[in-house]
């Protein structure tokens, strides 16, 4: 990944370079986008892409989980589990992250899972909303 990063932003001409760097972000609660431009070797535009990623392509992910749950489906909720907080960690979502990985464990583990699923689905759509307003701020 760190090859392909570096490789992406040697093709920027310097001035593009300089203000994807510059370009601020807007606060997006629940973001730490220090922590993620770091993990993505400050390539604003993956970031930004990303971003919109979860916005577009993500935004079922608390939904989907609930429809697992409820029809009994908990292999399948721990692999969509599984799968997002990773994308959540790469975005600096650290706290989602973390619910995420709490409530996959309660299913690994056959634990009761409804509190750490509403807290997991709270803090998914306040951070969806949250990106979506950033976004929207931006012009994308």
């Amino acid at each position: 990944l760190e090859r392909w990063l570096s490789q992406q932003l040697a093709h920027l001409p310097p001035e593009q370079l300089s203000e994807q760097r510059q370009q601020p972000f807007p606060d997006i609660a629940g973001l730490d986008h220090q922590a993620a431009l770091a993990r993505l070797l400050g390539n604003h535009e993956l970031y930004l892409s990303l971003l919109g990623r979860f916005a577009d392509d993500y935004a079922e992910v608390a939904e989907n989980v609930r429809q697992s749950l409820e029809n009994g489906r908990f292999d399948q909720a721990q692999e969509e589990l599984h799968r997002f907080k990773s994308l959540a960690g790469t975005l600096g979502a650290e706290a989602l992250q973390a619910l995420s990985l709490e409530l996959e464990l309660a299913l690994r583990e056959e634990r009761a899972w409804a509190d750490a699923y509403y807290r997991f689905a709270d803090d998914f759509n306040r951070v969806l909303g949250a990106i979506k307003t950033g976004l929207a701020s931006m012009g994308k």
